[in-house]
């Protein structure tokens, strides 16, 4: 879908968002939880309505990620020599995948995996605003605490992202 077009509405791309936190927490509700974004594994129709596709046990080990898309949204905790990963990572690549929705591109971009690995590790996304004026403060500010480098500073779990898109869509966090 966003190969199609450069950039998504902002109401469509935070309401879509809120439907990734939601499929989020109804897969760890399962006991399925997922701690990693994967951009093959979302199904997204015309309306916008997007489908996590979990067909695969979560707990296996299946490598990077194939494409630079799918690496973008890999939290810095996974990338680093000791990975490790838990729903604070899911909330990075949740994070990740909106900021390329509200600013039309990836938050990281690099000339090879290796050096966009070491952009995801050590550098701040552009400023989103920037890529979208249209993006409010507000939806800046969510999307950075998203994207934290350090699982402590992000929101701690899809509920907590999902609660702070509400409350915008809704008009109390502007």
């Amino acid at each position: 879908h966003l190969a199609q077009k450069t950039f998504l509405p902002i109401r469509g791309a935070i309401d879509l968002a809120v439907r990734l936190c939601d499929a989020f927490i109804y897969a760890e509700e399962q006991q399925c939880g997922v701690t990693e974004v994967d951009l093959e594994n979302i199904l997204i129709d015309e309306s916008l309505t997007p489908k996590l596709w979990l067909f695969k046990d979560p707990s296996m080990d299946r490598g990077e990620p194939t494409q630079d898309a799918d690496l973008a949204c890999v939290a810095p905790e996974v990338l680093s020599p000791t990975p490790r990963a838990d729903g604070r990572s899911a909330v990075y690549g949740l994070g990740a995948l909106l900021y390329r929705c509200v600013g039309g591109m990836p938050p990281f971009r690099a000339a090879d995996r290796d050096a966009l690995k070491a952009k995801i590790l050590k550098d701040s996304p552009r400023d989103l605003k920037k890529l979208n004026i249209r993006a409010s403060d507000v939806l800046c500010e969510i999307v950075n605490k998203a994207m934290k480098k350090s699982p402590q500073d992000r929101h701690q779990n899809p509920t907590e992202l999902a609660q702070d898109l509400k409350r915008l869509m809704s008009g109390a966090g502007r």
